[in-house]
């Protein structure tokens, strides 16, 4: 469908994004596949989780593809926004993000843990185990809303502890949208000093999310801070050993 957003104003955002400082590449997400099941703990509560509206629009053309955090949720004008009243399928809908600390993913038919590869210092591919900080990103809608649902849940039983005081594992079975998630909460302990250490803060996991999801702005408006986010403290370090990756 052809757009009647100005041209320019799509230039403009590709150039930035183009010419923008280097993210980090380190994994933000965890993503589940089918048979996977991984043992995780909440790194904050739902109080705490970090709240955007964001842009999804899946295409079997790559290019045509979107998944921006709203340039609305840093102050500026959005390109996805603008271009919306020619495509429905590109408003934007509420995420949530859970921080979590990820102790391992296992592969239920095989028995073996789940690996990711990642380049390391001279540009060689290593295959490391999934373990470490990830977020959660969560809906109320689609499978995943199951995820949510059941955290919320948990909260509302006035028997249960903070969800920051169970590990819980999450199961995924099936695939596309016949995939259900089983989510399963472990007894109540106090949590490893060294994963505490490595606990990012608000600022850091909404600067890793702005990586990982960059909003389009529109006709050149530089994205805006936080509001408070001068106040925020700076990110606490990893554990400092080089076994977990920070996040």
């Amino acid at each position: 469908m052809t757009t009647t957003v100005n041209p320019l104003e799509l230039i403009d955002a590709e150039l930035s994004k183009a010419s923008a400082p280097r993210v980090s590449k380190r994994p933000v997400f965890l993503f589940f596949k089918e048979n996977h099941k991984a043992l995780i703990r909440p790194l904050a509560t739902l109080q705490q989780c970090l709240v955007f509206q964001k842009h999804n629009r899946f295409d079997q053309e790559p290019e045509r593809r979107v998944n921006a955090i709203c340039a609305a949720e840093v102050g500026a004008a959005c390109v996805h926004c603008a271009a919306m009243a020619q495509e429905k399928k590109l408003a934007p809908s509420m995420y949530f993000y859970l921080p979590i600390y990820v102790y391992g993913v296992v592969d239920q038919k095989t028995g073996e843990k789940v690996c990711y590869k990642e380049k390391n210092e001279v540009g060689e591919e290593v295959e490391k185990p999934l373990q470490g900080v990830r977020v959660l990103e969560l809906t109320s809608f689609g499978t995943i809303g199951a995820v949510l649902k059941f955290f919320r849940e948990f909260m509302k039983d006035g028997e249960n502890a903070a969800i920051t005081e169970h590990d819980f594992s999450i199961t995924q079975l099936g695939t596309g949208q016949g995939k259900t998630f089983v989510v399963m909460p472990k007894i109540a302990r106090p949590l490893d000093s060294k994963i505490q250490q490595m606990t990012p803060t608000a600022e850091r996991l909404r600067e890793r999310l702005l990586e990982a999801l960059p909003p389009a702005v529109a006709e050149g408006i530089p994205l805006a801070r936080d509001k408070g986010g001068e106040q925020a403290t700076q990110a606490k370090q990893g554990a400092g050993d080089g076994s977990i990756p920070e996040f």
